[in-house]
């Protein structure tokens, strides 16, 4: 349990299910894999795993915990675009596997986070206009920004902006899109760029988080599955 307390700002949920073993310690139930492939991580070169698990996480709705079985891989090191590229790769790769009929849509935190710490350096309040930008909340997020006194067109247009790359990436100052222009180019280059969209509201208020997010869809399902 201690890993998770040591490491809450890593979690999805702050909640995790825990139990007291034969010996009296803390134990939990793994809500995260990644964690404990990072605490394992030896570092020298790229290493690249995979991973089939179970995790343990409240339902976002009900609250209620459930078991999940979770597929992932994890590419650690000096993480540089091929490395980057490589992942987004494999992501379309296993899309195209389920259907012909995908979309893998893309967003970068290092992006959202700049406008956020140009807007306020408050934590607190970055968490709210996070939260905000996520629901695609224009409204509250014109209202919160009213309410602080500060400067919302920046972030509002992390609300509006979302679509095919060739129409977004455009709208953004050079140095903003390059990570993103670089992906997508990537992309492009697989074969699968029609199957790309750009979409800000693709975030998380997790602190590690600082580059590439996404998200991907088949059609005939109403949320993510990968």
């Amino acid at each position: 349990y201690d890993l998770y307390a040591r490491n809450r700002d890593f979690l999805l949920s702050e909640q995790v299910l825990t139990f007291t073993d034969p010996g009296g310690r803390l134990k939990a139930l793994r809500p995260d894999v990644t964690l404990s492939i990072v605490k394992a991580y030896v570092p020298g070169g790229i290493k690249r795993l995979q991973y089939l698990e179970n995790v343990y996480r409240p339902h976002p709705d009900t609250g209620e915990f459930q078991e999940i079985m979770q597929l992932g891989l994890e590419c650690l090191g000096a993480i540089d675009d091929a490395e980057t590229a490589e992942v987004l790769g494999l992501a379309a790769d296993s899309l195209r596997a389920l259907s012909q009929d995908f979309m893998l849509t893309l967003s970068d935190m290092g992006l959202i986070r700049g406008r956020l710490n140009a807007c306020t350096q408050d934590s607190a309040l970055q968490k709210q206009l996070l939260r905000l930008i996520g629901q695609k909340n224009l409204h509250g997020l014109k209202a919160l920004c009213q309410e602080e006194g500060l400067q919302s067109g920046p972030l509002e247009e992390l609300v509006t902006l979302s679509g095919a790359p060739e129409d977004v990436l455009f709208r953004l100052n050079q140095q903003e899109s390059r990570t993103l222009s670089r992906c997508v180019a990537a992309l492009q280059e697989a074969g699968c760029g029609a199957q790309c969209r750009v979409d800000f509201s693709i975030s998380t208020d997790a602190a590690y988080y600082d580059g590439i997010l996404f998200k991907g869809y088949i059609s005939g399902l109403p949320g993510s599955i990968l």
